[in-house]
């Protein structure tokens, strides 16, 4: 049986298609979080220069809808804090 070219790129979109749509529908946070104006990288720089100390990780959320990235950082005098930052703004706020 042979295939045409084009019914393979079909097939090939429709799979495509149909994963996105169900990664959308499974990980809506993940693709929120993938969309926003800040990155993890920036919302960790970020809390790494309000707070002078060292990123440990980084964990992004939805509240309030909206998307939140919790940075979790070592401060200098050893204790840990989590820095919530706005996805949308880089404005760091309220613990």
């Amino acid at each position: 049986m042979k295939i045409s070219r084009f019914t393979a790129i079909s097939a090939l979109v429709i799979a495509v298609l149909s994963a996105t749509v169900i990664a959308n529908e499974q990980f809506p946070i993940l693709v929120a979080a993938s969309q926003s104006k800040i990155s993890q990288d920036d919302a960790a720089m970020i809390a790494a220069k309000h707070t002078g100390g060292q990123v440990l990780s980084v964990d992004s959320r939805e509240k309030n809808n909206s998307i939140i990235h919790y940075v979790k950082i070592l401060l200098q005098n050893g204790n840990v804090r989590n820095i919530p930052v706005d996805a949308n703004s880089g404005k760091i706020l309220k613990e």
